[in-house]
């Protein structure tokens, strides 16, 4: 079921797909820090920035505006209310095959606070409009019901439907035409689960003919905390350290696979140096608390921290044992000084994300990382059989944004 999705921090702007607008932020806040534009999440395709649609972008002549746009070049319709009564306008999405997806259904979600500096904390929010409908240029149609922010069933045009029961806000069960799926979860103490809430985890999906998944957990997923000289004067990139995390399924015929994460720090070249006072006689507040408190943020970081797959192991009874290594590559990174020239095109342009195959093969990806050029593109890939040789290979070429405009 495909959100768009976004983080906010208070615009309070009803007019949100017909104007274009921003989070408003607290003045010791960066707005960067809590917010990072509007999303479109396509379950298989991910996530797709929203964007400003130039004058020389095509569009449908529906007589409808299309502020919004993607690089995908998916194109938004306003509706002018939402279907749950929250406030403001809602968005249907036009695909490229004609598919309309219609999201007029908003809920709110707790996000974590923001360190303002001098130990004060803004709470933030997570909003989430989500799709009620999506139909084909040939008239077929499924759409979504919700009980507040539940999804609680699927019908289809054909008749087929899908009912969700909760426990609480996780999924029991799922019925569909008489046959049950069930939902069993595993409740953690402080110390074993995904975060300090003790959020559940799944541990069994039972299929209608009692045959089932299983799911196991090892490690943390606690993400790093960043502290002290990592906010300090020259923003110094100290790596939070977080343990490694492993999730081992068991599938219904008996295969088992383990996967295993760690917290890995990702970098991009030709970022420009803005770390900056984030509060004002910063020296004085040092001073005065007598430790390295938060006085700085690099507002444009040139790094990411995030929890990576690292292997992935399947095994099972007549079956060899089958392991994929995952090797993130590295890029010759640092900020560049204030005044350079952005894009800086002398600066790394690619990485090589590489996936080791239980044959020796190997699956190289190469994603752009040069900052406003083509950091985040997906380049292309090649295949590498055992023997080192390139047996097939793909490029994506991207046009420039003169060339878009043109």
């Amino acid at each position: 079921m495909p959100p768009t999705n976004g983080i906010r921090g208070g615009n309070g702007a009803v007019a949100r797909c017909s104007q274009y607008w921003v989070a408003k932020v607290h003045f010791s806040i960066d707005r960067g820090d809590i917010w990072h534009g509007n999303h479109l999440h396509l379950p298989g395709a991910g996530d797709h920035e929203m964007l400003q649609r130039t004058p020389a972008t095509p569009i449908p002549n529906d007589g409808s505006a299309h502020i919004w746009t993607t690089r995908d070049n998916v194109r938004f319709i306003c509706k002018p209310n939402m279907a749950n009564g929250y406030p403001g306008e809602g968005f249907i999405a036009l695909m490229g095959d004609g598919t309309k997806i219609t999201f007029d259904v908003a809920v709110e979600r707790r996000a974590e606070p923001i360190d303002g500096g001098k130990s004060i904390y803004f709470d933030r929010k997570k909003v989430f409009i989500l799709a009620s409908r999506m139909e084909d240029i040939h008239g077929n149609w499924v759409s979504y019901h919700y009980s507040g922010s539940l999804l609680t069933r699927i019908e289809s045009n054909d008749g087929r439907r899908i009912d969700i029961h909760y426990n609480g806000s996780n999924i029991a069960r799922a019925v569909a035409h008489g046959r049950t799926w069930s939902y069993e979860y595993f409740y953690p103490g402080v110390y074993q689960g995904l975060n300090y809430l003790r959020e559940p985890l799944l541990s069994r999906v039972v299929l209608p003919d009692g045959s089932f998944w299983k799911f196991n957990y090892t490690g943390k997923l606690f993400p790093g905390s960043y502290g002290g000289a990592s906010v300090n004067p020259g923003c110094p990139e100290v790596f939070a350290y977080a343990p490694q995390f492993n999730i081992e399924i068991d599938h219904p015929s008996g295969a088992k696979g383990k996967f295993s994460f760690e917290y890995l720090r990702h970098y991009r070249s030709g970022v420009p140096d803005t770390c900056y006072p984030q509060i004002p006689n910063w020296q004085e507040y040092q001073n005065e608390m007598g430790f390295d408190g938060r006085t700085h943020t690099l507002q444009i970081p040139d790094f990411s921290d995030i929890y990576s797959l690292k292997s992935k192991i399947i095994t099972g009874a007549g079956l060899p044992q089958m392991s994929w290594s995952y090797d993130y590559g590295s890029v010759a990174y640092g900020r560049i000084a204030g005044g350079a020239a952005i894009p800086c095109m002398t600066c790394p342009s690619e990485k090589i994300v590489s996936v080791n195959n239980p044959d020796g093969s190997k699956t190289q990806h190469i994603y752009g990382v040069r900052y406003h050029d083509n950091d985040g593109r997906y380049l292309g890939f090649q295949e590498v059989d055992s023997a080192g040789l390139v047996r097939k290979a793909v490029i994506n070429h991207y046009i420039s944004n003169d060339e878009a405009s043109a």
